[in-house]
């Protein structure tokens, strides 16, 4: 099963990096040993993409909320993609208002939506700016209405694509180079679907896409349990 195959892909690309980096190898070598590491971690997103796609299906995927703070969070999931925005040139930005201390919500889950679509961005830009964005207003019964949205300079998305993009292994067109499972959209909008929410697009072709999303959750004073 794919479960089994998880620890001998990760023997695989533990020892090809442990080879890697040792003194005695060519440089010809060492190039190929990096070929075969890159492919094995592509592999293995792929296989976890596929597995926690395949609970979603199955009805198996539950929330775990617990007080999560959420501009810590932000700041997190920012500071996982930096280096690869800096690498790029892309300026990447965060925007934040009326945020409260801690809010009652899946945090691990929201975590992994921004991380796909902050990461999904970068894909398919080639300069200008990725920004991510939350704002938060109060509302009744002390739940707090809070509006995600990714936004990015890239390539944008055709009208056409603007559904597609959402099913399992499917990638929009572009002239920017292409990578990824194609499951990061679909996985996405499952969660934030179980979320109770929907994840949306808006785009236009050559000016860049915006990824969005409204959630209401409950506005906690408690400390503990933070996911």
């Amino acid at each position: 099963s794919l479960h089994d195959a998880l620890p001998i892909l990760n023997s695989v690309i533990g020892f090809s990096q442990m080879m890697a980096d040792s003194s005695s190898m060519f440089e010809e070598e060492k190039h190929n040993l990096a070929i075969i590491n890159r492919a094995g971690h592509h592999l293995l997103t792929l296989i976890n993409d596929i597995l926690e796609l395949s609970k979603i299906e199955a009805g198996r995927m539950q929330l775990q909320t617990g007080p999560v703070d959420l501009n810590g969070l932000l700041d997190e999931v920012l500071e996982m993609v930096r280096m690869r925005s800096s690498d790029q040139g892309i300026a990447l930005q965060l925007e934040r208002s009326g945020v409260p201390p801690l809010v009652r919500l899946d945090g691990a889950k929201l975590r992994q939506v921004l991380l796909n679509l902050l990461s999904n961005a970068l894909k398919f830009i080639e300069q200008g700016s990725v920004t991510l964005s939350l704002a938060c207003q109060a509302a009744e019964g002390g739940q707090m209405a809070l509006a995600f949205a990714v936004r990015d300079t890239g390539s944008g998305i055709a009208q056409a694509d603007l559904e597609r993009i959402f099913e399992p292994f499917v990638q929009a067109d572009s002239a920017v180079a292409q990578a990824g499972t194609g499951l990061g959209l679909t996985i996405s909008r499952e969660f934030v679907r179980l979320m109770g929410g929907e994840l949306r697009v808006d785009s236009t072709l050559g000016a860049g896409s915006v990824f969005r999303f409204d959630r209401s959750e409950e506005h906690t004073s408690e400390l503990q349990s933070q996911p």
